[in-house]
């Protein structure tokens, strides 16, 4: 069922966006069921991740920035990434981690913002679903 979802969104990217597949810097990835796109030509040693196509229910547009960071001489990676609540602005938090060599996977971490309940402010930082950012690549 992955491969097949993988497959099937790979696809889609390719008929959806053919020049963003094009591109020399950038590369696509599957991230909790949404393609994405890593952007790797940003000022020096920086990246960026934005939305190609969002899954069913995430209610964001494509080309929203998921993700910016850098990749230092160390090969470690730093970037402030962003959860979504609709009728929200974007909640950011500070991630770290770093990129598998032999698999291609990159594997971010950092604690993330928790919403009050009834509206948009943030309260807090900890671990959630949102914690643990996971790319697999596509191409």
């Amino acid at each position: 069922m992955k491969r097949a979802l993988l497959a099937v969104a790979m696809l889609m990217s390719l008929l959806l966006f053919p020049s963003v597949t094009q591109a020399d810097t950038s590369d696509l990835y599957l991230h909790n069921g949404s393609v994405v796109e890593f952007d790797w030509d940003v000022g020096g040693d920086g990246f960026e991740v934005r939305y190609v196509v969002p899954r069913n229910g995430l209610n964001i547009a494509p080309g929203t920035l998921l993700l910016e960071g850098s990749v230092p001489a160390n090969g470690s990676m730093y970037a402030t990434a962003r959860t979504f609540k609709r009728g929200c602005a974007p909640a950011q938090y500070d991630v770290e981690g770093s990129e598998n060599g032999s698999t291609g996977v990159i594997r971010l971490f950092g604690l993330a913002p928790v919403r009050a309940s009834n509206g948009c402010r943030v309260i807090g930082y900890e671990r959630t679903g949102n914690s643990l950012l996971v790319f697999t690549p596509l191409n």
